[in-house]
């Protein structure tokens, strides 16, 4: 049978993706005829998501099928020139190969070599499409790669190129809840994928390999720079002309202004989508993302969720009452797991997943993720311990210290690193814990504002007739916080001459049997201890550089942070990019004494008959001894208790957690957790500030 013949017969089918997957040999599991069967006996009834906390089973909202879910019938509805786009930036061999592209393969492994991680995989266009509609297994491992190409290879040998690239295009994420090419040219422009010009079509192609981060509403900038790359990989594959590519740089795409369709509220909207986008996610569920939006949309479903709706509620009412419209438009995200056992009990996105702007539905708790300061720190001090460090190990704690990093090339030899006792920077610190102040109440039971009597001494200094004149007040600092915490920038909150003062007070609690109290704040030396509850810059990089960047690395990933943390020695102040669900894991793994698991949105899953259709099992592993676990949750009492003296706040609850902030207090992380709870907390700006 000739490759049009197949593709003409596979045109015939109502599902093409099951088209294809009736065409390998392997058996599909019995939990996929199921579903499919569950889905045709119940087309006409939508999903329920109801809330879980006190297992009330209250209502969330129902589930529709997403306007903008198109497909394209034919590959020649898609205009050769995003095809080319798109087959440029993915994969450019892609008619030459079988499935597999060895070539690619090897230029792949040479860059992750070079990169001492995975930051390429060589995937053909075949081989992500495996992935879209059949693997459902994100994981970047040897076995899954070896059964992509198993399966790409069967693809090729049962299926013409065109019927592949078409499936392909059809089922692409583009961000912004945009599958497929056509729903792309409406969402980002608002026309018809048949009226694209080049320069539009090279920005769609460019947001594929991450459309969190290459997302042109939120990041225009970045975007576009991703595009000039797809219009180079069409010239140098003489899709393009030296002219049209001029012509398509000189003129880059104008997005189409967004406006948001009426929609009924409901909470924990950015929670529903993550919910939503787990189950089309979810092999469980059948063996296409086609099979699974029927079953979602139409199969009567009733979804059980972990959100504790009170809790989510007041998590939406803090970030609304806590982070100003105005300044900037700051945003916040906010993740809170059920210490044990890893369910999701609230979830905030942004501040309003409803409102009008273009990116309001993007979650910035789960993205691309941001820099995440000091609160990386306990991920390496918990390496240093494992790999035999001490927490009284001693370290000289300079404002400033600049290393030589051998083999950099000149503009990077020199590693200059600030933040130790006292200087500029320790100011910068204590400024971690006012914040830290007006975040904490998260971890509060009864989520009531933060009370108005902690207070603190603060200078201030105002000038008059030419003179400096002091004054020292003692205030409300979460009122001041409050007030001022936008005013990150140096510039501006030095302007206004209001500096916090040194205000951590003589330590009284008793360490383990053993170990020696913390040197004084004067201290030429401070312990390992001292250097995480004072955020010491210079102390951590030291660290970093005699144990080695890659412990960090390994240790990240181990209790559960997914994005790329980069082998620099630099990461241990919280460089690389996270999300809050990453740091919210990584912490609840420590608050979990050593055992790591994976975060759940839903228990449970019924047909309309009330049957369970899928239920939830815990996926955990111990990834830490618990003695080193219970050490660490030990500092970060400390932190809690010695910053802000926020322990009174909580009844005598014990608490335990870390502040991180970034270059000019752009963002601000705060991750913690009480033997109920674990919580992440990120406030700061969307759309990435330049010092």
């Amino acid at each position: 049978m000739t490759g049009r013949a197949r593709l003409d017969r596979c045109r015939l089918r109502p599902d093409s993706a099951c088209c294809v997957s009736s065409c390998l040999s392997r058996p599909w599991p019995p939990r996929v005829t199921a579903t499919r069967h569950a889905s045709s006996r119940s087309r006409s009834q939508t999903g329920r998501v109801v809330g879980g906390g006190a297992r009330d089973g209250r209502p969330i909202t129902t589930l529709v099928a997403p306007e903008n879910r198109t497909s394209a019938r034919t590959l020649f509805e898609i205009p050769l020139l995003v095809r080319n786009a798109v087959i440029a930036i993915e994969d450019e061999r892609f008619y030459v190969h079988d499935g597999m592209d060895l070539k690619a393969i090897i230029r792949a492994a040479r860059t992750n070599l070079e990169a001492g991680g995975i930051s390429q995989g060589g995937s053909t266009i075949t081989q992500q499409y495996v992935k879209l509609a059949i693997i459902q297994n994100s994981e970047r491992t040897a076995s899954r790669k070896l059964e992509e190409i198993w399966y790409a290879t069967r693809l090729e040998d049962e299926y013409s190129k065109n019927f592949i690239l078409l499936q392909y295009l059809n089922t692409v994420y583009f961000g912004h809840g945009a599958y497929g090419v056509k729903a792309a040219a409406q969402t980002y422009f608002n026309k018809d994928i048949s009226q694209i010009n080049l320069a539009e079509a090279a920005m769609i192609a460019g947001i594929i390999q991450l459309p969190g981060r290459y997302n042109p509403y939120i990041n225009y900038s970045k975007s576009l720079r991703r595009s000039h790359v797809v219009l180079d990989r069409m010239l140098a594959n003489e899709f393009i002309t030296d002219e049209e590519h001029a012509a398509a740089v000189a003129n880059p795409p104008r997005l189409e202004e967004y406006s948001a369709r009426l929609e009924t509220r409901y909470p924990a909207g950015h929670f529903v989508e993550e919910v939503r986008r787990w189950f089309l996610d979810n092999p469980a569920f059948g063996a296409s993302r086609g099979v699974r939006e029927r079953l979602l949309f139409e199969g009567g479903l009733r979804i059980e969720t972990t959100v504790d709706l009170d809790l989510q509620r007041a998590a939406e009412a803090a970030v609304e009452t806590h982070i100003p419209a105005n300044q900037g438009h700051p945003d916040a995200a906010v993740v809170v797991l059920e210490t044990g056992t890893g369910q999701v009990l609230a979830m905030v996105g942004g501040r309003d997943f409803f409102a009008a702007d273009s990116d309001a539905k993007v979650n910035l708790a789960v993205g691309s993720g941001r820099q995440v300061g000091s609160s990386m720190k306990p991920i390496a001090l918990a390496a240093a311990l494992e790999a035999g460090w001490q927490m009284t190990s001693a370290y000289t704690a300079p404002n400033v210290l600049e290393f030589e990093i051998p083999g950099a090339d000149e503009d990077n030899k020199v590693w200059r690193v600030t933040g130790g006792v006292g200087g500029h920077d320790a100011t910068e610190a204590r400024f971690e814990h006012g914040l830290q102040a007006l975040l904490q109440f998260w971890m509060r039971e009864d989520h009531t504002d933060v009370p108005a009597d902690h207070v603190e001494t603060i200078r201030v200094e105002k000038e008059r007739d030419g003179e400096t004149e002091v004054t020292y007040q003692a205030v409300d600092l979460t009122q001041w916080v409050a007030n001022r915490r936008w005013d990150y920038d140096r510039e501006r909150l030095f302007a206004d001459r209001i500096n916090l003062l040194e205000a951590i007070p003589t330590w009284t609690w008793d360490p383990p049997e053993g170990q020696s109290l913390v040197p004084p704040p004067d201290a030429d030396e401070v312990t390992l201890i001292r250097a995480t509850q004072s955020s010491l810059n210079t102390v951590f990089a030291q660290l970093s550089m005699e144990m080695g960047s890659q412990r960090t690395v390994n240790m990240a990933r181990r209790v559960g942070i997914r994005s790329p943390i980069q082998n620099v020695n630099s990461n241990v102040l919280g460089t690389s990019n996270s999300t809050m669900l990453d740091m919210v894991t990584a912490y609840h793994t420590f608050a979990n004494r050593g055992v790591s698991i994976t975060p759940s949105y839903v228990t449970r899953v019924a047909r309309s008959d009330g049957t369970t259709l899928w239920s939830w099992t815990r996926t955990q592993a111990r990834v830490l001894d618990a003695r080193l676990a219970d050490q660490l949750t030990w500092i970060l009492e400390g932190t809690i208790d010695q910053g802000t003296g926020w322990r009174a706040q909580l009844e005598g609850r014990p608490a335990a957690g870390k502040t991180g902030t970034t270059q000019n207090y752009a963002d601000a992380v705060f991750a913690g957790y009480t033997p109920q709870r674990t919580t992440a907390v990120w406030v700061g700006f969307r759309k990435p500030r330049s010092p």
